[in-house]
């Protein structure tokens, strides 16, 4: 997976591992210094799949939670919060059964898997922007198996093949 100034990748034992710019912590190694080496991230085990936004980070582990890290400064951690983290935390409601995700620049979406989609994090409302800090499910959406995500629009995938896309 590739955000804004790294690289993530899934190893085949289910830990992760990142390089790169780190200003935000979204190399999930405790510390805020950039590298240039792969670093762990620290205490995630059995990950089975990741994505990236701009400048946060997320992982699905083989129990469907969701764990994020990195920038948070519009709620798109889903924790709850606005500060930054270098640690994995667990994204809130999403503690099992989620089998898809994707990031933004500022925002964060996931399916689960009753074929329902969730999103947090910044969104514009007609006068201007406003965030979601932990997951809200987005309705009209069913049977979602696939989601995607450009610099500020969501793709969602229906088992029967259908597409919707907004943002």
């Amino acid at each position: 997976a590739i955000g804004g100034e790294r690289i993530m990748e899934l190893t085949t034992n289910g830990d992760v591992v990142s390089w790169g710019g780190n200003h935000y912590g979204e190399l999930g190694d405790y510390t805020f210094l950039d590298s240039s080496n792969a670093v762990h991230v620290v205490g995630l085990t059995n990950i089975i799949k990741i994505a990236s936004g701009l400048n946060h980070s997320l992982a699905i582990d083989s129990y469907g939670a969701l764990w994020a890290w990195g920038d948070n400064q519009f709620a798109q951690l889903g924790d709850g919060d606005l500060n930054k983290t270098n640690r994995p935390v667990q994204v809130s409601g999403m503690t099992n059964s989620v089998i898809a995700i994707a990031g933004n620049q500022e925002t964060s979406i996931a399916a689960k898997a009753d074929g329902t989609v969730w999103t947090w994090g910044a969104k514009y409302e007609g006068s201007g922007w406003n965030y979601t800090v932990v997951p809200t499910q987005v309705e009209g959406l069913t049977n979602v198996i696939a989601v995607a995500a450009g610099a500020q629009h969501f793709l969602v995938l229906s088992n029967a093949g259908t597409v919707w896309a907004w943002g």
